[in-house]
């Protein structure tokens, strides 16, 4: 025997760098480990936690990898050993058949193969996998793993038929709710002191608000309004409580912006909630326009769904009847619609085949979850329910049809961990509410036979009129469907256990009809026929003691949490991503996903190859270049896959002299043989050449092609022509391959010694072996092994699904493995081998005798074929020098053709050359005829812009000439008016010089005149900046009124910008006033006409503001706050403009006494003189003189005695 101690691997398979495995102990070596051949699956696959919830296996094995302290890299991928986030998944043990949690020992990431197999079976399940991914099957009543790429159509595979998993309460706090809401949601928390009170009390651990704000990224305008007693919105609430370890006090009350009334969403997720969002899903939709709308034509559910709309929410439900037959229930909420799209999936404006079952319900106890399925199956259920009569069988069944893929699934698995295992069928329909009937694809949820109907019938609740068909379902007698749950290869099972029970079933097949079928084979057993037939076994055996074992296992088969299901399709996919992901689990290594149960080593693949293995199947590939390392993305492929296995001998056996004998004398045949073969070949070869040459004349074409292919090959050309070569050449291809050669290596080994033995492969497809570094054969290597146990075909290495075959073999396949380990084998493999040389040394007797005659036959006619190749062999060789004399000739003729043509070439060199030249004087005139075009064209081009530029002058000075006309005209008649204000300005100044006296007695009482207009203007300018803020402040009010506003906005806007217009105007206006109030009487006049004009525009303004007034009146009194505000706009602006126009007229005049006041004009030309004195307007006068100013400037007296 052999004793393993080291393997060293390269290139092979997954091992793409150098790996040395050391196997120590003794006695039998297991090798167990992940494998590295890719048994994965998609990322989209769903699996099954234990807590009751799907998640996609990316999801799963993603989050693990980047939470894990330890990830191993593989050249493939990647994975990790540690389960951060305490994962537990339902597995299927197979000791028992039951479904049971149990934790992930790995999370694997794997490069995708280049395609992956969709496996589909009768009740609509589905899963992508690898084509090296096992999944189980059920073989003489036990599991067995097959891998995907050998499952047929047809094969039955095991799914659960039930999900065992409890679920909780389900929760829903306030705080994780108030997190699912986004900035852009406009969802708010209403005010309350418990929330300004932790604000307050939070605040000194950042020292301000502002500070706080800061650090939580929002405004502070939020902390104002929450001290003001206003809303806070839920995205900066929830910022501002993740900076400070106090969370909110919330009493999960919500609104919306704008909205006064506040939403209170539950805390928990109740049976009324399921039933709210079953109902839902399946009439409702959630619309763009803040509503959410139910449809039903049954009056009592529409009355259900106002009920818990009421009860759970406190909403209203707005019925109304827009159809015949139906009725729409309608909730004007934006939050309750942005609620259920973030805490429920529902999202708003979705399409219903984008609706799914809310994540709560898988988590929730069983009353809850069949409160949803109530709900969804009253709403888009129907309910087949025909019980047997007139000899019909009972026709029952439940459809549930949506839209949506992924909630048709999601209902199967909802079902599953209820117990009810549904079946899924995809069905073209069109929806019988619309017009178009447009086809499309639709998931029809079926769930058959009467006990799990009864089931379903007595949890599920409804209100409406499909009450009546839950009565008729309860009321089912109980019965099986043939045709469903079935166990495949059972009644092999039946059959053992009848026999070793010792059942008389010819006395008892009247009786027991189902027990003889089964034990006959001629149908599949079901779980309840198992059931019974153990019974009528434990009954009717005379030793049912001896069938215990089996009867046990018929008794786990029919009670297990298995389905048997049939593949109907099995189909190649592209990946969807560049990954794959597996589960490793411990103990079990199967997995719950896509509701199919999964199963989860390439060192027993590398030792069964070194061994001589050459069966490609058994290495689980499709060519034997299969277990060459392909490569990855960073590394590129191998060109070599070696293997060396060290052994070392741990015991002897005496020499068989038998065997040796037995050996030589196969030598002797051997040897014999091909002494026979190698004397009588050419003879033979030569007779046939004869025979076919007696048969028909030589055709000399055929001959010299046939020499010519001939002495293209290595055979010398003499053995050609004397008749040798076809003796020679055939040879080797007449050849029988040897049976027996003798040994070059020394095949015995002392105890004690290490023996190495070496494989390798070559993409080429050469291959190598090696024994103990020298080249041997793959016959050296099985001989050395025969009768150890480790040669390729014998079960020393025991691969995946190996033992389950050895333990369900037939009695002539145990044979086979009791003869080798009894080390009988190698005598029969050494049988079979003398049998057969003895066979071909008897086959090659009658051949040899064969042409022995042949060839006594044929010997004239191998000389006359020899004579003829002799003399072909003179006529070649004449052939041969007239050929060359003829290719002498020839060269002497071509030599001079090709003089005579050289010298054409230089004659039509140099007349090319010439035309060339020509032609490149015609290009350059071209070129130049070309230049004088543009530039005759460019003046065109000028003359034409010179014309049109003269027109157009000449256009403008005809414009010029009527302007200066129209303007000579109106500077005359400026000069007639500016003579008649000369004669008016004239008088005018009479009259000043008349008043000019009293102007300097009331000139003190002017300034102080002015004094007091400045401050009262002053006084103006803060009363109207209080206005201006009380403005401010009726904006704000009119942008908060303005929300209600909704069917005369456009109406009052229009008025606005009317008001807006008019008040441009009438500033205008007062502005053209101001300047005709410089002119004079005729700017006063002109003055009075504006303000006649200004007048009529606020009469207009008045008019628009009570038409504005009398909209706005019908609306509530947010309507009338703003017609208030806009009258407190109307009184500011005329006082503005009032105040503002005063204060232009004080200005006016006190510019012009100041003007008076410089000037002296009050004076006498005496005085006037001496101040231009003093503002060195007399050069005459001294440089010291100074005035000071009159006398009366100095005075200072009370107003009351000036």
């Amino acid at each position: 025997m052999f004793r393993l101690q080291r393997l060293e691997i390269t290139g092979f398979k997954s091992f793409a760098d150098y790996t040395e495995l050391v196997f120590t102990g003794e006695g039998i070596t297991a090798v167990v480990g992940p494998n590295g051949c890719g048994k994965c699956v998609s990322g989209d696959t769903l699996v099954t936690l234990a807590d009751g919830r799907d998640v996609p296996i990316r999801e799963l094995v993603e989050s693990a990898l980047q939470d894990s302290r330890a990830v191993e890299t593989l050249d493939d991928g990647t994975l990790t050993r540690e389960n951060p986030h305490d994962c537990e998944i339902l597995s299927l043990n197979p000791a028992t058949l039951r479904l049971e949690p149990r934790p992930v020992a790995a999370f694997v990431k794997r490069r995708a193969t280049p395609y992956l197999l969709r496996v589909r079976t009768r009740s609509g399940r589905e899963v992508k996998a690898t084509p090296y991914h096992p999944l189980f099957t059920l073989e003489q009543g036990r599991l067995r793993a097959l891998k995907a790429e050998e499952l047929k159509v047809g094969v039955r595979l095991a799914l659960p038929r039930r999900l065992p998993m409890t679920g909780g309460e389900t929760k829903l706090p306030a705080f994780d709710v108030l997190k699912r809401f986004a900035g852009d949601d406009r969802v708010y928390v209403p005010f309350s002191a418990s929330l300004r009170r932790w604000a307050n009390e939070a605040r000194p651990e950042f020292g301000t608000y502002a500070e706080w704000a800061r650090i939580a990224g929002v405004s502070q305008t939020q902390f104002k309004g929450l001290r003001d007693g206003q809303s806070i919105g839920t995205a900066a609430l929830t910022k501002l409580s993740e900076v400070t370890p106090q969370q909110p006090p919330l009493d999960g009350r919500f609104k919306s912006h704008g909205s006064a009334a506040a939403l209170r969403l539950p805390t928990h997720f109740t049976s009324d909630l399921a039933r709210f969002c079953g109902l839902l899903i399946a009439e409702g939709r959630s619309t763009n326009a803040n509503q959410i709308r139910f449809v039903n034509s049954d009056r009592a559910i529409n009355d259900e769904f106002e009920r818990l709309a009421s009860t759970l929410f406190d909403v209203k439900v707005h019925r109304q009847q827009y159809k015949p037959l139906a009725e729409d229930g309608l909730i004007y909420s934006r939050t309750l619609g942005v609620a259920l799209d973030r805490l429920f999936n529902f999202s708003i404006g979705s399409r219903s085949a984008d609706k799914e079952v809310p994540p709560q319900v898988f988590l929730a106890e069983a009353e809850t979850q069949w409160a949803f399925l109530s709900g969804l199956f009253e709403g888009d259920a129907h309910i087949c329910a025909r019980p047997a009569a007139d000899g019909k069988p009972v026709h029952a069944y439940i459809e549930y049809v949506s839209a949506s893929r992924k909630l048709a699934k999601q209902v199967v698995a909802l079902l599953l961990r209820r117990g009810v295992f549904a079946v899924l069928r995809a069905k073209e329909k069109y929806a019988s509410n619309t017009v178009a009937r447009r086809r499309r694809t639709y998931y029809s949820v079926y769930i058959y036979g009467t006990e799990q109907l009864r089931r379903v019938a007595e949890c599920l609740s409804f209100v409406g009129d499909k009450r009546s068909g839950l009565e008729v379902l309860r009321r089912l007698a109980p019965a099986s469907n043939p045709n469903h749950d079935l166990i495949p290869g059972a009644t092999q099972l039946v059959k053992e256990a009848v026999t070793k029970a010792k059942v008389n079933l010819k006395a008892n097949r009247n009786q027991c009809p189902k027990l003889a079928a089964y034990v006959e084979q001629r149908c599949e057993a079901s779980r309840g026929g198992l059931l019974e037939v153990v019974d009528q076994i434990e009954r009717l055996g005379a030793q049912p003691e001896q069938a215990r074992t089996l009867l046990s296992r018929l008794s786990m088969l029919a009670t297990s949490d298995v389905y048997w299901d049939e593949i109907v399709s099995i189909d190649q996919v592209p990946p969807p991503d560049d990954w794959v992901y597996d589960l490793s689990i411990a103990g079990t290594h199967n997995f719950v996903a896509g509701n199919i149960i999964v199963h989860n080593s390439n060192v027993a693949d590398a030792i069964a190859w070194v061994l001589g293995e050459q069966r490609v199947k058994q290495l689980r590939g499709g060519d034997m270049q299969d277990v060459i390392f392909q490569g990855s993305r960073d590394r590129a492929p191998s060109g070599m896959a070696e293997v060396v296995l060290h052994m070392v001998r741990d015991e002897s056996f005496p020499d068989e002299q038998d065997v040796d004998d037995i050996d030589s004398a196969l030598e002797g045949i051997d040897e014999q043989s091909e002494a026979v073969e190698e004397k009588f070949a050419p003879e033979t070869i030569g007779g046939v050449m004869a025979s076919e040459s007696d048969a028909a004349p030589i055709n000399e074409e055929a001959v010299s092609q046939s020499i010519t292919i001939d002495t293209a090959s290595p055979v010398d050309e003499e053995a050609v022509l004397s008749g040798n070569v076809d003796a020679a050449s055939s040879a080797t291809k007449t050849r029988h391959k040897r049976h027996w050669r003798p040994r070059r290596l020394a095949l015995e080994f002392a105890p004690g010694e290490s023996v190495s033995v070496t494989r390798r492969l070559y993409r080429s497809g050469e291959s190598e072996y090696l024994l103990n570094g020298r080249a041997c054969r793959l016959r050296d290597i099985q001989d050395l092994f025969s009768g150890t146990g480790l040669a390729g075909a014998h079960y020393a290495i025991i691969e995946q699904g190996r033992i389950g075959q050895i333990l369900s073999a037939k009695p002539m396949d145990r044979r086979t493995l009791v003869e080798e380990a009894a080390g009988i084998t190698k005598f029969r493999v050494r049988q079979r081998a003398a049998e057969s040389r003895l066979e071909a040394a008897r086959a090659n007797l009658h051949r040899i005798s064969d042409i022995v005659s042949e060839i006594e036959r044929q010997t004239g006619s191998l000389r006359r074929q020899a004579a003829k190749a002799k003399r072909y062999g003179q006529l070649r060789d004449e052939l041969r020098e007239s050929l060359r004399g003829v290719y002498v000739a020839d060269e002497r003729m071509l030599t001079e053709l090709l003089g005579k043509l050289r010298t054409q070439l230089e004659e039509t060199v140099e007349a090319e050359r010439v035309v060339a030249d020509e032609v490149g004087v015609s290009e350059d005139e071209a070129r130049r005829a070309t230049a004088e075009a543009r530039a005759r064209e460019e003046k065109l081009a000028v003359a034409r812009e010179s014309v049109a530029e003269s027109a157009l002058q000449r256009d403008r000075r005809e414009r010029e000439r009527a302007y200066q006309e129209a303007q000579s005209d109106s500077l005359a008649r400026r000069v007639a008016n500016v003579g008649d204000e000369m004669q008016r300005l004239r008088a005018r100044l009479a009259e000043v010089e008349t008043e000019r006296a009293g102007l300097h007695e009331t000139e003190a009482q002017v300034r102080e005149a002015s004094d007091a207009m400045a401050r009262l203007l002053e006084a103006a300018e803060a009363a109207y900046a209080g206005r201006v803020a009380e403005v401010l402040d009726a904006e704000g009010m009119i942008e908060q009124a303005r929300a209600g506003l909704l069917t005369h906005t456009a109406v009052a806007e229009r008025l606005m910008e009317i008001g807006r217009q008019l008040e441009a105007a009438l500033e205008r206006l007062a502005a053209q006033s101001e300047g005709l109030e410089r002119e004079g009487e005729r700017a006063a006049a002109a003055h009075q006409a504006a303000e006649v004009e200004a007048e009529k525009l606020r009469a207009e303004i008045n008019e628009a503001r009570s038409r504005l007034d009398a909209h706005v009146a019908e609306r509530d009194q947010s309507a009338q706050s703003v017609a208030a505000a806009r009258a407190v706009v109307a009184v500011s602006a005329a006082e503005h403009a009032r105040v503002r126009d005063e204060a232009a007229r004080v200005r006016h005049r006190l510019d012009t006494l100041t003007e008076l006041d410089a000037q002296h004009a009050l004076y006498s030309q005496a005085v006037q003189r001496i101040f231009s004195v003093d503002a060195g307007g007399d050069e005459d006068a001294p440089k010291d003189f100074h005035s000071v100013g009159t006398l009366a400037d100095m005075l200072q007296v009370e107003p009351q005695w000036e």
